[in-house]
């Protein structure tokens, strides 16, 4: 669990984590449905945790391990 407490670097790379099994779910999922509307849904939601990740990760270089 986050909270104000928490180390920064720690919830960062708890978040990246999450997006990379939100994308995974969705990618997932994707591959179900035959309906294409569907199936693109799910790739566009998958394609959107994947720039989530990157502005975490993007976070974390620039503001925490550019530091150490």
């Amino acid at each position: 669990m986050i909270d104000a407490t928490s180390d920064p670097v720690e919830a960062i790379k708890l978040a990246i984590q999450r997006e990379e099994g939100a994308y995974e779910f969705y990618m997932r999922h994707a591959k179900v449905f035959k309906n294409e509307a569907t199936r693109k849904m799910f790739e566009t939601l998958a394609a959107e945790e994947i720039k989530h990740k990157e502005r975490l990760l993007a976070e974390l270089d620039n503001n925490y391990l550019s530091e150490m």
